[in-house]
């Protein structure tokens, strides 16, 4: 992958660069869960815009290899059967990243984001982009501090905006697309306004992060061993004691290891579920 416009400029001048002049791309994912390491990517949508025209739409459905949760279900409606002939996240990500590139990234609630593609990235052994993420929630709370609260449903409403098909990821991405625009508005000089008047009202930038995968011990898994199955494509027998207590022996067909704040986490095939599933490290009580 070429180097992206924020590799090539200095950080002073993409600030001088007025908002108008600069590609963006709102997106946004629907997933079978909260925690990035051990939940995936169902659904990825992206609209990309300068100024207030719409230039290109991303929509894609992706196969998590796992059953999606009732819960998850119901908020996204997206089932099994939805996902079952659609391709894997690792042939999802390249086209996906291509989609962004040289673009400013905006989510609303940016970390949940940035962090599952970033776990995804890690899994998929692809490099991180550089893009920089700014948040919609940061902005609203900032320039509209009378809304009630800061959530994609309620902030939709005050703006009276169709919301229909909430929680699909193109949907939110293009309410996501909206709410920028109306934050734009409320800037003096519109999309005449250099980029850093943007950055300093959004606070916190936010980029991908880098899960690397790992290598020495971490309490009763042996990374090493682990790694070399990955490389061999080696099926490997674990013992297991789950968040109840109760522990089980499994043969899983190992894919990554990623490192995600304090713990370490194994990413496999697991053929006593018959799916993929994370397993923490330190839960793991024999390796074989």
């Amino acid at each position: 992958m070429g180097k992206t416009i924020f590799e090539l400029l200095t950080k002073e001048e993409l600030n001088k660069i007025p908002i108008g002049e600069i590609s963006f791309v709102a997106f946004d994912l629907e997933t079978t869960g909260l925690f990035p390491p051990t939940n995936r990517v169902v659904e990825i949508g992206g609209v990309k815009f300068k100024r207030d025209r719409i230039e290109a739409y991303f929509n894609q459905l992706i196969n998590p290899r796992c059953s999606i949760p009732k819960d998850a279900y119901y908020i996204h409606h997206i089932s099994d059967e939805m996902v079952a002939d659609m391709p894997r996240i690792e042939d999802v990500l390249p086209s996906f990243l291509s989609f962004i590139k040289d673009s400013v990234l905006i989510a609303h609630v940016a970390t949940f984001d940035a962090d599952f593609i970033s776990c995804e990235l890690a899994r998929s052994n692809i490099v991180p982009p550089s893009n920089i993420i700014l948040d919609t929630r940061n902005l609203t709370r900032f320039l509209f501090p009378y809304i009630p609260n800061y959530k994609l449903e309620t902030i939709s409403q005050y703006f009276d905006f169709e919301a229909d098909g909430l929680h699909r990821a193109l949907t939110d991405s293009t309410i996501c697309f909206k709410i920028f625009r109306e934050c734009i508005k409320r800037l003096k000089g519109r999309w005449n306004t250099p980029f850093y008047e943007l950055v300093k009202i959004n606070g916190q930038l936010y980029k991908f992060n880098s899960y690397q995968f790992q290598r020495g011990e971490n309490g009763f898994l042996f990374i090493e061993r682990v790694t070399k199955a990955i490389e061999k494509k080696e099926k490997i027998k674990i013992v297991y004691i789950n968040s109840l207590g109760k522990s089980s022996e499994r043969l899983i067909s190992p894919h990554a290891i990623i490192y995600y704040k304090e713990n370490i986490y194994l990413n496999a095939f697991c053929y006593l579920r018959n799916e993929e599933r994370s397993f923490r490290a330190d839960r793991i009580l024999k390796l074989f």
